[in-house]
């Protein structure tokens, strides 16, 4: 085994989405900095993603960041350009960022085809773009991770976020195609599938109630937290997961391990809406 505290010492990587305090992205960047990555964060917002940024570097973190919208195919390509221009290759891509709770993303006869379109541009196309760009530099030094960030919602249906569940099915699948065209490069690619995880935007726009319905169907009786799904994505960023490649992996705290029914949560929006 390498040393854990510098299992990623000499590689670089690029985390799309971090540009959220309490956010997933933002614990997936100090994660890998800490492990000795040098690490280009993304995100929307300037102030927010400058000041997070900077943050991380008072800490000691070798961390660089570049503004970046999913949907714009040069914004993505240019975040590998970034990358590669600021460190001088690039070695793991974790695709994080996503559109969603859409509020026009609803059941499929009331979608709103615009919305489709925008979810499915920033989320499927943009994961795939990331991989695109990433690709041949991973192969110029000899291999790489990606690193595709999935959910649950791809695995069982409900009454809403069609658009968005529906990307997540298509990064599961894209994300065996990409592992097995770039195998012979020593590009692995795996995707995580996860459960609801316990973020600030999280925390802030879901009802107590509704949290606790989702906290009863994991079955280790918690939501996950960010660093749960941030040390597993250190572990497919590292040596240590050289044999992994096209997988999906389920970190949902049991969720799909039992039959949950979206039932309570479809009767607890109806009543809100009420």
């Amino acid at each position: 085994m390498v040393d854990r505290n510098q299992e990623l010492k000499g590689k670089v990587a690029i985390v799309t989405g971090a540009g959220a305090a309490g956010g997933l992205g933002i614990r997936m960047v100090r994660t890998l900095a800490e492990a000795g990555a040098q690490v280009v964060m993304t995100g929307r917002r300037e102030k927010e993603l400058v000041e997070l940024c900077e943050g991380l570097k008072e800490d000691g973190l070798d961390v660089s960041c570049v503004l970046a919208q999913m949907k714009d195919p040069e914004s993505v390509a240019n975040i590998v350009k970034f990358a590669v221009d600021t460190y001088g290759r690039l070695d793991i891509a974790v695709n994080n960022a996503a559109l969603t709770n859409h509020p026009k993303d609803l059941t499929v006869e009331n979608m709103d085809l615009d919305a489709w379109d925008e979810v499915f541009t920033t989320n499927a196309k943009g994961y795939m773009i990331l991989a695109k760009y990433s690709i041949p530099e991973m192969r110029k030094v000899g291999g790489g991770s990606i690193i595709n960030i999935s959910s649950g919602t791809s695995l069982a249906g409900f009454g809403m976020y069609t658009a968005y569940a529906s990307t997540k099915g298509a990064i599961n699948t894209m994300t065996k195609y990409i592992a097995t065209q770039v195998a012979k490069d020593q590009i692995r690619c795996n995707a995580l599938v996860l459960g609801l995880v316990a973020t600030d935007v999280c925390d802030h726009s879901m009802p107590a109630p509704l949290l606790k319905i989702f906290e009863d169907n994991h079955i280790l009786g918690r939501l996950g937290s960010t660093n749960d799904i941030a040390e597993f994505v250190r572990f497919l960023a590292s040596d240590n997961s050289k044999w992994i490649t096209g997988s999906l992996l389920d970190i949902d705290g049991g969720y799909y391990a039992h039959q949950p029914t979206s039932a309570p949560i479809e009767e607890f929006m109806k009543q809100a809406a009420a």
